[in-house]
């Protein structure tokens, strides 16, 4: 809160539209509805995300326009932290937004770090595993919400890509970091 762009002078921050700060503010709205387990500690960790955000886009607001490259990948990424629990025909998305797919594919590997079907599938893992341990849905329902074809094979992508099982990681088992 020290920072210039935090100031009484200037209390407005323009960011314009923001996939990520939507994603994080959402889930700051859900943690406080839901009030579940150490809700106030995960809130207050959203809360200093949101502002490392507006911050992060404070620093470089003086770009007035955002290429049109940067511009179609955040409204494709934004589509898909809605679209998480959904099967996503990224050709499709890709031509709704006039571009090629493999243009989309290199421009969103190019500006986000990965490809948007590993990103999809990140999204879905962090998704259930805040249903793991916000909720007290069974591992089946957690997998029919979040898209997948059966538990089994959930909890297999699940146990490869976080480093645990469903269940463990429900217990509080270690989790490694989400791979690509």
């Amino acid at each position: 809160m020290q920072q210039n762009c935090f100031s009484p002078e200037n209390p407005v921050i323009s960011i314009g539209f923001h996939a990520e700060f939507l994603s994080v503010f959402i889930r700051l709205i859900e943690t406080v509805k839901h009030e579940g387990p150490a809700f106030q500690q995960i809130a207050s960790c959203l809360v200093i995300q949101l502002l490392g955000l507006v911050y992060a886009s404070a620093l470089i607001r003086q770009r007035k326009t955002r290429p049109r490259q940067e511009q179609i990948v955040q409204a494709i990424r934004y589509h898909i932290l809605e679209a998480w629990d959904q099967e996503l025909d990224f050709a499709q998305l890709a031509q709704d937004h006039h571009v090629s797919y493999v243009w989309f594919r290199k421009a969103f590997k190019e500006l986000i770090g990965t490809a948007p079907g590993q990103y999809h599938l990140q999204v879905r893992l962090e998704k259930t595993a805040q249903l793991l341990k916000e909720t007290d849905l069974t591992v089946s329902e957690i997998a029919y919400r979040a898209g997948f074809e059966s538990e089994f094979y959930f909890s297999r992508i699940f146990k490869k890509k976080m480093g645990v099982t469903p269940t463990c990681y429900r217990k509080g088992g270690a989790v490694a970091q989400v791979h690509g």
